[in-house]
């Protein structure tokens, strides 16, 4: 055996022992063959999608391959990527968004993939480890270790964000939440502190990376990492607050995310779930039905809900603050303003009014109306009847968008009259909005639509036109007729998707039109009706 192969050998066996610490190096065959780097392969160890039997490699390419192939393809399922097995910029974009330490994928998760691949639904999306991993009591105790560094929280105002963060929890099940001090502090269950990189003894102990990318990390209870079960560990190298602004990441909503961990409760796969694992910013913040479910499902629901307390409450205006930059994530999640305790509902039932755009976005259907959107998933409404504010969402996007798509970089782009703005998850890309003109597109596009990897398809009026994205530019002979290009389509589209089957859906009006993969004609059976078909409506107008 050569040097350099005893060597990965021995790598591998120290990676078995300390598999959190000491990630295995990637047998270089493999970094050639499927372009992925070191910190790619560790974030696939780390979060779950390498499983610590998968570090035992045969050094034999192709029975090797198909491991990492079959991990990359677990991650896009997760994501609601398009599942290729390959580490494209899309791929690699998702992936390093910040996020919450703790990893996606359990043992349990890991047992309904493959029962899923079976043929079997799974009937949720959040996961619970079967609910091996919960508090004996409803009574339980927390503490604040020490504090963070930097982002300047008063302690006051640290306490009381805490303080907020569980009753999260307890507004929905049977728990009291008591926090402990002085003396007391160490014989909390639930022990919150502020750490940098290597912060444990435990070679084993998960480690933090520096600003932007584990924001934090926490302990199930009796999940075996003894003296810090249930405990929540922050990166102090990165900087929270208390409102949604371009300082730092708001404290509230991921001190909330990291309880439902000490609680028992994994990642979500709803992109809508406050313990989906991406930092997300929420705005007017409500416990999202798929966690309210998974706790419920470990603790059972609260016997005494409180009323809500928010209505009585007044001069939450002055604590939240807003500016340009965070992703879809709340933070003040303070008392809320009188504005936004009633959703006012829309004008028209999301059932019968038509839609000035639609997209495909992760897998999921989003809508847009006027200043409100509306989420599908699988078919089913998600979102409210009466939709969110597009602004809750995206940050600084304004109403009445005409056309949206994805790009396969895993950004978003919208339009609206002589300009477009590019999304990363629910934060604006530095420099927009632009305008549209310097992509060669008219002024008020109807709808996007991304065909394939590098070409999207653009419609206003009776024409179309076709845009080349690794060129930027219109190609050539455009614009065209619609007819000429989408057979049996007509001469009007309002809005367009491609959606994770690999189809194109596009609108006119109330009604869609099919057009399969690789095709550009209209499916036989077509038009059909959209709210119905898609966002669960049982009865529709002409």
């Amino acid at each position: 055996m050569d040097t350099a192969l005893l060597l990965l050998v021995l790598l591998n066996l120290i990676a078995l022992t300390f598999p959190a610490a000491i990630p295995p190096r990637i047998p270089r065959f493999l970094k050639d063959r499927l372009q992925i780097t070191h910190k790619e392969y560790s974030y696939l160890i780390r979060n779950g999608y390498l499983r610590p039997r998968n570090y035992e490699f045969t050094f034999e390419a192709e029975k090797d391959i198909p491991v990492v192939t079959d991990a990359i393809s677990r991650f896009q399922e997760f994501y609601k990527l398009p599942v290729t097995g390959e580490l494209d910029e899309r791929t690699r974009g998702v992936m390093w968004e910040p996020r919450c330490g703790y990893p996606d994928v359990g043992e349990s998760l890991h047992n309904e993939t493959v029962e899923n691949r079976a043929g079997h639904h799974r009937v949720r999306r959040y996961d619970i480890a079967d609910g091996r991993y919960k508090w004996d009591s409803s009574q339980i105790t927390y503490s604040l270790v020490n504090f963070p560094t930097r982002g300047g929280i008063k302690l006051s105002d640290l306490r009381n964000t805490i303080k907020r963060a569980f009753e999260v929890w307890s507004d929905v099940t049977p728990l009291v939440f008591t926090e402990l001090h002085g003396h007391e502090v160490n014989q909390a269950m639930v022990r919150i502190a502020f750490m940098k990189g290597r912060h444990s003894h435990d070679l084993e102990h998960p480690i933090f990376d520096g600003p932007n990318g584990d924001l934090a990390h926490a302990f199930s209870p009796k999940s075996g990492w003894g003296e810090v079960n249930g405990d929540i560990h922050f990166d102090d190298d990165d900087v929270f607050t208390l409102g949604n602004n371009d300082r730092g990441y708001n404290f509230f909503q991921t001190a909330a995310h990291e309880i439902g961990h000490a609680l028992g409760l994994d990642h979500s796969n709803d992109p809508e779930a406050l313990m989906w694992p991406h930092y997300h910013f929420m705005r007017d913040f409500e416990l999202p039905d798929d966690d309210i479910r998974g706790v419920q499902a470990l603790y059972g629901p609260n016997p005494n809900p409180p009323k809500r307390k928010r209505k009585s409450r007044k001069h939450s205006k002055k604590r939240t603050k807003t500016s340009p930059r965070v992703p879809n994530v709340r933070i003040d999640q303070g008392p809320r303003p009188k504005s936004t305790l009633v959703r006012q509902p829309s004008k028209k039932s999301y059932c019968t009014s038509g839609y000035s755009a639609v997209t495909s976005i992760s897998g999921s259907i989003y809508t847009f109306k006027g200043k409100f959107y509306w989420r599908s998933w699988r078919r089913l409404l998600v979102t409210p009847k009466d939709g969110r504010k597009i602004h809750d969402k995206w940050y600084h996007l304004p109403a009445n968008i005409r056309a949206s798509y994805q790009r396969r970089d895993g950004k978003t782009v919208f339009f609206r009259g002589a300009k477009y703005w590019v999304y990363f998850g629910s934060q604006m890309e530095p420099g927009y909005p632009r305008p549209v003109a310097e992509l060669g597109l008219p002024k008020g596009v109807d709808a996007a639509l991304s065909k394939t990897k590098a070409k999207t398809f653009f419609f206003k009026g009776d024409q179309v036109w076709r845009f080349d994205e690794r060129k930027k530019s219109v190609d050539n002979g455009y614009p065209k007729k619609i007819g000429e290009v989408f057979t049996g389509l007509g001469d009007k589209v309002t809005a367009a998707f491609q959606h994770d089957d690999g189809n194109s859906y596009l609108l006119r009006g109330k009604k869609y039109y099919r057009v399969a993969k690789g095709k550009y004609e209209v499916d036989p059976g077509y038009p059909r009706h959209f709210t119905s078909d898609f966002l669960g409506c049982a009865s529709v107008t002409a």
